[in-house]
């Protein structure tokens, strides 16, 4: 670049040089004719001015091909990492819309285990009431079985005793049922929660592994933590 614009400078002044002292008007006298030589000289320096030229745009037209294929590789190489980008992050929109599916289907099941829970509770409690009411039974029974031993009944009062413990027998049945109704169903809660414990330790891998689509994979995260507490 440097050596073309030394010669656009140059060739100016050489053309300028040989051409102004012939158009002088302060000459009285017409100049004598140039010389063949000095016109050739004249050729020579302008044919080494062009040829040096020409060498240089050479160069700069190489030079600037040469950084041209390197822009369009590097082109290539930057649509080639984008492809691949957004097959990860389609790839990651279908993992996040399986567990979204997923945990959804956790929820509706957490939240139906809830119910039955919050309902066997309330049974155990009123069977628990019933408990209550039934010792208060059996202690007056332990009272009549004693009054019994120490004063032999008649054979009118059996019955009543007979009909007591078979009470007795059933609230016992029942409440062994109901307890262990309750056992089977705290497991299942302990089932779903970690199953969803599962499923966010999914999630926090995928943001490990692929932080491209970070932003809505925390917002999930964000979204499920209220379900989860």
């Amino acid at each position: 670049m440097h050596t073309i614009k030394l010669l656009l400078f140059v060739v100016p002044l050489v053309i300028s040089s040989r051409v102004d002292p012939d158009l002088s008007p302060f000459d009285s006298v017409p100049s004598e004719p140039k010389s063949r030589f000095a016109m050739l000289d004249d050729v020579k320096i302008l044919a080494n001015g062009l040829l040096q030229l020409g060498h240089g745009l050479k160069d700069f037209v190489h030079k600037t091909k040469g950084q041209i294929n390197d822009i369009f590789q590097k082109l290539n190489i930057f649509d080639q990492c984008f492809y691949d980008l957004s097959l990860q992050t389609n790839e990651i929109k279908e993992e996040e819309k399986e567990l979204r599916r997923t945990t959804s289907k956790l929820q509706v099941k957490n939240e139906e285990v809830k119910n039955m829970s919050l309902e066997l509770n309330s049974k155990l409690e009123s069977l628990l009431e019933e408990k209550m009411a039934l010792q208060h039974r059996v202690r007056a029974l332990e009272e009549q079985l004693t009054s019994l031993v120490q004063n032999p009944p008649g054979a009118r009062e059996h019955p009543e005793v007979t009909s007591l413990k078979s009470f007795v027998e059933q609230q016992d049945n029942s409440i062994r049922e109901l307890l262990q109704s309750v056992e089977e169903q705290y497991k299942q809660l302990s089932q779903q929660h970690i199953q969803i414990k599962e499923i966010e330790n999914q999630v926090m891998n995928l943001l490990c592994s692929k932080p491209l689509h970070g932003f809505l994979s925390i917002l999930l995260i964000v979204t499920l933590e209220p379900a989860m507490a």
